[in-house]
């Protein structure tokens, strides 16, 4: 699937992350939760192949076609399309409720709209863990959640703040 991406990466990236985490990856579902001790070894290795700036394209790209292919959460973002309107803010609506089914204690989130086609997505007591050992990690996290306005049909950018002191992430995403 990141062949789509880029011609060839998937092929490097099986030579450079360890064959472990690649392999609890593959044969988790869609829906499972991983630690971030074996996710962040692929994320990690992808963001040495492609570098940080390329990194946040690379998961938006992957998150919209994993979700966008998974019968289970296609379901559930068309089903929340339906109900809720189809925009990126219908969806983004859903982060702070969701968070946890795949980031377990990973920080608290919250979720706000400060204009009508912007969120920003909090995160705070972001676990010490992720902002000293793994921060391109974060890269993912931002791909992904940028990559939800893709999956509603609409084009977005994203920014992303972090502060190690205060243990805090702030993403914010325009469409």
């Amino acid at each position: 699937m990141i062949d789509e991406f880029e011609a060839g990466l998937e092929a490097k990236l099986r030579a450079k992350a360890p064959a472990e985490a690649l392999a609890r990856v593959e044969e988790a579902a869609t829906t499972a939760y991983l630690p971030t001790r074996i996710t962040s070894q692929v994320v990690l290795a992808a963001v040495d192949l492609v570098g940080r700036e390329r990194a946040v394209k690379l998961w938006r790209f992957f998150f919209v076609r994993r979700y966008g292919r998974s019968p289970i959460l296609r379901a559930i973002v068309t089903g929340a399309l339906r109900l809720f309107g189809i925009s990126p803010a219908s969806l983004y609506r859903q982060v702070q409720r969701n968070w946890h089914t795949t980031y377990r204690n990973m920080c608290v989130p919250s979720v706000y709209f400060p204009e009508e086609n912007r969120v920003v997505i909090h995160l705070r007591d972001v676990h010490p863990e992720i902002l000293e050992e793994y921060p391109d990690y974060l890269l993912a996290l931002q791909g992904g959640l940028e990559g939800m306005t893709g999956m509603a049909g609409a084009d977005g950018t994203s920014t992303m703040r972090i502060d190690k002191d205060a243990r805090e992430v702030e993403i914010e995403i325009t469409w």
